[in-house]
């Protein structure tokens, strides 16, 4: 989360969606939103009916790009130096927004002598590099003196340790003519991108910037953000009225599922998860907490949460039950997981909500993990790849695996429809919305609340009968929830949880309310089980005496007994009273940059939060300490908010500033840097180094890579998602009118790739890549063309990934080519940019 600078987490839109109708040009690029995300992409519509410029960077030439002012057709996996060259731009011709980098940046910020960027080295490696460890020690990117809550500053930009002044010299290579010779690009066009967001900048303009997986699936994906976030930066548009960066993610609660995480290393609200040697709850403390901003209130979040997960085992004499949580020994990353599962260290798996057979990263190597396994519960709405690999894969179809040989014993449990179950879900602008029941579930069909509720209380029983040390964990747990008649959790009573509370019963606010025993909540057995709701972040203690699910969720379920995200009355254009935004209800984050450092807005057309003279008022719910003025200097030695000033928007930042460089947080250096995908048909133009040095690799003989400019796989390859068909396809290739309306798998290519090859439209194909090879109809079309790189024509091949081999529409699965590769900070796959053969079947 630190690394990204102004984003709130991992994909954490800074921005609503509706808000997009605001923006004066929008950039979609990492993403076909008009496909992807169309009820979304209405109000990209609605700024382009107000005279919006709307901007669309791709490969391929998508629904999005018809209904676009501007195509900008790019090489997959050359985006920052595309970017950079954007940057570069608005440095050189002076067209940044001077006024707000100067004060809500940390482009002013003085860095450490001992700093070395890639251009002083030359090499394509910032200075820290440890070869041994193959990583980055990050000591030489702080600040001067290496303070981060009150960095040296020079407000003209002029010293040569300056941010703006490094950035300046990062980029400047990075001009038009290098962005056609890396990414294919035109100087023409990509001046034309250029002078349009450039013109939406300033007090009276902004623009906005939407991405999706095809930013994120790259081997610097998280770069490729932050060069977007740098970009923001430059042209004043974070935390403003149609600015921002809009994260678009790939269904319902994705960002509900990073929020309160199905990831590894994360707690919820981005807590970090401990590590080994964070033995005690102080040491983490120590470790995790800041003495500036935000993030100063750790201890409040971090015991709040343990109180929630443990209720009266969390005691002070304890460490509120910190003992009882698991600590990291490494990467604990599904593909590290599934390594083992092929080297027979893990005897069973629950899947729940995934079909890596189809769905993950060389999953032919998925399938064969699978069938080394004792035992494999997979909870689905039907029959998927997971769960039929050992009768139909194309493992078995080839005789490489045979189902009389495979031991693993699949028990396959029917799971509820969205619409036969209730509950939270967090849409892409961190919405929360509640979905009501309108049917019981069919037949032994449950929802995944039922299932984990009732593994729960099995496990807990088994464990309150052991004396095994080793189960005091699942001993300590305060499984409390009330049922319903089906057996189901009172899913209420968790996002009550979940927001937090008070843990004395006897704690009861005057104007509390009480709905179904929840506020008040009833444990089983009908005793009460804490006290009054919380009414935001700000009320959670760290002796505690509050428990709280998710920090950032806290406030959605109001001490009155109102569900704010079952609220459906919305009273302005941002959305106000439907749903609730976290955190705060609070729809666009940082929005105290909407307005000049005196407190004023921008302009009027502009405006947002503002001060009044005694508060921050204004259209959103301001992003600030309430009745700090906007001239309110922190006294030396100010923890806490208190030392954030009163002209610094950024509070989850020690300094309060939007960070243009990351002094600390991020594994692959403090400034995005063009490397080459981990497969590519050229060499790196900018650095002697092809690829990220950080990257892991997960190498093995059935995981290999294409060195770069490998002759035998000539083609750049990308992934795609059609609007006919939803991930790995289990929700959408099982019903008839979904499967006729995309009822094959194809491989788009161009004429030009078409004519050298002799491909006719429609024949079958064959794509190959080190990792597999996969059939496809040939779709030959202008909508992906030949780029033109540095003398080199390179042909592109786009395929989407939704096939496999259940349901009424099959195909081969692309991610039977893909390579298992770990992004330095977030451990995602390269999926978008790798290199392929092809010829007719």
């Amino acid at each position: 989360m630190p690394g990204l600078g102004t984003s709130f987490g991992r994909g954490g839109a800074t921005t609503a969606q509706q808000d997009l109708a605001n923006a004066d040009c929008i950039l979609i690029e990492g993403s076909s939103m008009a496909e992807a995300h169309p009820v979304g992409f209405r109000w990209v519509m609605k700024a382009k009916e107000q005279g919006a410029t709307i901007i669309h960077v791709d490969p391929r030439f998508s629904r999005t790009s018809a209904l676009a002012d501007i195509w900008v057709p790019i090489r997959a996996g050359t985006d920052i130096v595309f970017l950079g060259g954007l940057i570069n731009h608005l440095i050189e011709y002076e067209l940044y927004f001077r006024e707000y980098v100067v004060h809500y940046t940390n482009a002013s910020c003085i860095l450490s002598d001992d700093y070395r960027d890639p251009e002083d080295n030359g090499n394509g490696y910032f200075s820290g590099w440890n070869e041994e460890k193959r990583a980055y020690e990050g000591g030489s990117w702080l600040y001067r003196g290496g303070d981060l809550s009150r960095p040296q500053r020079d407000l003209t930009l002029q010293d040569p340790q300056s941010v703006f002044q490094k950035l300046k010299r990062h980029f400047s290579r990075y001009t038009p003519e290098m962005v056609e010779k890396v990414c294919g690009i035109p100087p023409d066009l990509f001046h034309k991108v250029a002078h349009a967001l450039a013109a939406a900048s300033g007090p009276e303009r902004t623009a906005a910037v939407c991405y999706a997986v095809g930013w994120t699936q790259h081997s610097k994906g998280v770069q490729i953000i932050r060069t977007a976030a740098i970009l923001q930066l430059l042209l004043g548009n974070i935390g403003r009225p149609g600015g921002g960066i809009l994260a678009l993610r790939g269904h319902a609660s994705i960002q509900g599922s990073t929020d309160i995480p199905t990831l590894y290393d994360i707690l919820p609200g981005y807590l970090t998860m401990p590590h080994k040697g964070d033995e005690t709850l102080q040491h983490y403390l120590d470790h995790y907490t800041k003495k500036t901003g935000l993030w100063s209130n750790y201890p409040k979040y971090l015991v709040s949460t343990l109180k929630a997960y443990y209720g009266k085992h969390a005691t002070a004499e304890n460490d509120f039950g910190y003992g009882f949580l698991p600590k990291l020994t490494g990467n604990h990353s599904f593909f590290e997981y599934l390594y083992d599962m092929l080297d027979g260290k893990m005897e069973g798996m629950f899947l729940m909500g995934q079909n890596p057979a189809v769905g993950a990263p060389n999953s032919r190597l998925q399938r064969k993990a699978l069938s080394k396994l004792k035992w494999l519960v997979v909870r689905e709405l039907v029959e998927i790849e997971s769960a039929n690999f050992w009768r139909e894969s194309p493992e078995v179809e080839r005789g490489e695996l045979k189902p009389e040989d495979i031991e693993t014993e699949v028990f396959f449990f029917p799971a509820a429809g969205h619409a036969e179950k209730a509950g939270a879900f967090t849409n892409t602008q961190r919405l929360l919305q509640w979905r009501e029941k309108a049917v019981d579930p069919p037949d032994d069909a449950r929802s995944e609340a039922w299932f984990m509720h009732q593994l729960a209380l099995r496990l807990i029983a088994k464990a309150k009968a052991s004396n095994d040390p080793l189960d005091e964990p699942l001993r300590a747990l305060d499984w409390w929830y009330p049922e319903d008649e089906l057996g189901d959790p009172q899913m209420e009573a968790v996002l009550a949880e979940i927001n937090g509370w008070y843990t004395d019963p006897a704690v009861k606010i005057a104007g509390s309310g009480e709905k179904n025993g929840v506020v008040f909540g009833l444990d089983r057995d009908g005793n009460p089980h804490h006290g009054s709701q919380v009414n935001g972040f700000a009320e959670l203690k760290a002796d505690g005496s509050t428990a709280c699910g998710a920090w950032i969720y806290s406030g959605v379920f109001r001490r009155d007994g109102v569900n704010r995200a079952n609220s459906r009355k919305s009273k302005d254009y941002l959305g106000h009273g439907w749903g609730f935004a976290w955190p705060s209800d609070r729809r666009i984050i940082y929005n105290r940059a909407s307005a000049r450092p005196d407190g004023r807005p921008w302009s009027e057309r502009k405006k947002l939060v503002w001060w009044d003279s005694e508060k921050w008022t204004g259209i959103d719910v301001a992003g600030f300490v309430q009745g700090k003025a906007p001239d309110y200097e922190p006294e030396v030695g100010a923890e806490g908010l208190d030392a954030i000033p009163g002209d610094a928007p950024f509070i989850l930042h020690e300094d309060g500033l939007g960070w243009i460089y990351v002094p600390r947080g991020l594994k692959d250096g403090p400034f995005p840097t063009h490397y080459e995908p981990l497969e590519s048909p050229v060499s790196n133009e900018l650095y002697s180094h092809d690829t990220n040095p950080a990257e892991q690799w997960f190498a093995r003989q059935e995981n290999r890579f294409a060195p770069p400019g490998d002759p035998r796989f000539p083609y750049v390859l990308t992934t795609y998602r059609l609007t006919e068909h939803h991930t790995a396809g289990g929700m959408s290739r099982f019903l008839s009118h979904l499967a006729e309306l995309q009822p094959e798998m194809f491989a788009e290519i161009s004429p030009e790739l078409a004519t050298q090859l002799k491909i006719d439209n429609g024949d079958y194909i064959c794509v190959v890549t080190l990792r597999g090879a996969i059939e496809a109809r040939a779709l030959v079309s202008r909508r992906i063309r030949p780029l033109a790189l540095n003398g080199k024509t390179v042909h592109q091949i786009a395929l989407p990934y939704h096939y496999g081999t259940a349901g009424l529409v099959r195909g081969g699965a692309a991610n039977d080519l893909l390579p298992i590769s770990g992004e330095p900070n977030v451990t995602i796959m390269e999926a978008k940019a790798l290199t392929a053969w092809t010829s007719v079947r």
